[in-house]
């Protein structure tokens, strides 16, 4: 956790082993991240910084321990401002085995499926 939060605090936005290189055949993204020290993830945050998300749907979500969507759901939109970012979804680590009522609550909310 240490190490977590220094890079948090830094700024560190890691080099990522690959790319998606189509993102053009995706309509919406959904992207996870565990909830770090309030943010998300440095890798996630250098996908999102790496990857034109213009005119996407992107849907947040974390998983935490104990700390919600905190500025996730904030530093996303901060990195896909040309993108209509949703609702986030939190779940609880400690609770993950059990938060299929929780998941499904917060798809049902979150999604509409035009048929």
């Amino acid at each position: 956790t240490v190490q977590a939060k220094k890079e948090i605090q830094e700024g560190v936005r890691p080099e990522l082993a690959a790319r998606v290189e189509d993102m053009g055949k995706y309509d919406v993204i959904f992207i996870g991240s565990p909830n770090w020290w309030s943010t998300i993830a440095p890798p996630v945050a250098s996908f999102l910084a790496s990857h034109d998300l213009s005119g996407k749907t992107v849907i947040p979500f974390v998983t935490h321990g104990g700390g919600g969507m905190a500025r996730c759901g904030d530093e996303v939109r901060k990195l896909c401002p040309k993108s209509t970012v949703f609702k986030g979804g939190a779940f609880a680590g400690e609770g993950i085995r059990t938060a299929r009522p929780a998941l499904v609550k917060w798809v049902n909310d979150t999604i509409t499926i035009n048929k």
